[in-house]
């Protein structure tokens, strides 16, 4: 329920300097509620109501959220309304990507990063289910874009070793020349 009068809030021009959303640890469960918010959030209503655009947005910590919410985040975030954004924080979010195909990374890779790569510094995704075929798919998206500003991707303790993510790490590293920091470090 507080996630619906949020969404609506939002819809409807309240909170309009909000730039950063931050709903870490919040037991959101598997309905809509996130998703709602952050499409409210970079909704067309919003923007002729004056409303701000996303800069910050941390959901992690919220592993009921599964592959339907964050599909509809991923897919929201491909609004125009979110292209200012500097910090995506999906860690430990219900994203369950083990095998050969990975939907969710498909969605982050080819419509959400090219729609914030100008400004995007940060990127996590750690502790969720992601394996090496979708890390794969993030580095190849990675060498294809610009991402200027990108300086911290984290990708810690998900599914892929050390020994798969050494070549990653190199290949991101020259695709990114902004990126500071790359963890593909597993310590489960």
């Amino acid at each position: 329920a507080d996630a619906a009068c949020l969404a609506r809030a939002l819809r409807a021009g309240q909170l309009p300097a909000l730039r950063a959303l931050r709903l870490d640890r919040n037991a959101l469960g598997a309905g809509a509620g996130a998703a709602a918010v952050v499409e409210a959030w970079v909704s067309r209503d919003r923007r002729r109501a004056g409303g701000a655009g996303p800069r910050r947005l941390q959901l992690g910590y919220n592993p009921g959220m599964g592959a339907p919410a964050l599909g509809r985040v991923l897919d929201a975030l491909a609004a125009p309304a979110a292209r200012g954004l500097r910090y995506l924080g999906l860690g430990h979010a219900g994203w369950d990507e083990r095998g050969a195909r990975h939907p969710l990374m498909d969605r982050l890779t080819a419509r959400t990063l090219p729609n914030v790569a100008a400004a995007l510094e940060e990127l996590v995704l750690e502790c969720n289910e992601i394996g090496l075929p979708a890390m794969r798919a993030l580095a190849a998206c990675a060498a294809a874009l610009a991402l200027p500003r990108l300086h911290t991707l984290d990708l810690s303790d998900n599914i892929p070793t050390r020994a798969q993510t050494r070549a990653l790490t190199a290949q991101l590293a020259r695709s990114v020349p902004a990126l500071e920091s790359v963890c593909l470090c597993c310590g489960m």
